[in-house]
């Protein structure tokens, strides 16, 4: 019996999809790249928003809460997020566009 290769299917929801610049850039540290990728799988199709705690992320990444609040301040820097701070809530984070990498030095 022969192993019949199955092919990915984007219609279940199980996929995370970002910016290949992310990936690519030099600007960002791994860190910061999981965070923005943890983000990313936590925000909404249609608003790319998202509100997980920073507590979340670092142990969805495995890595600690200061490295994730470092992350999201450079996420923050190169405007790839925006943040709505809420005094006793978690916060919300928006996934903004990317483009603008390329014109920050960022590989192609």
């Amino acid at each position: 019996m022969r192993d019949e290769i199955q092919v990915r299917d984007f219609r279940n929801g199980d996929w995370l999809w970002v910016s290949k610049i992310v990936i690519q850039t030099s600007l960002l540290s791994a860190s910061t790249k999981i965070v923005y990728f943890a983000l990313a799988s936590f925000a909404n199709s249609k608003s790319q928003k998202c509100y997980p705690s920073t507590n979340n992320i670092a142990r969805m990444v495995k890595i600690t809460q200061p490295t994730v609040i470092k992350a999201l301040k450079d996420l923050i820097k190169y405007k790839l997020i925006a943040i709505e701070y809420r005094k006793g809530k978690v916060n919300i984070y928006s996934l903004l566009k990317v483009n603008h990498l390329k014109s920050l030095g960022a590989k192609k």
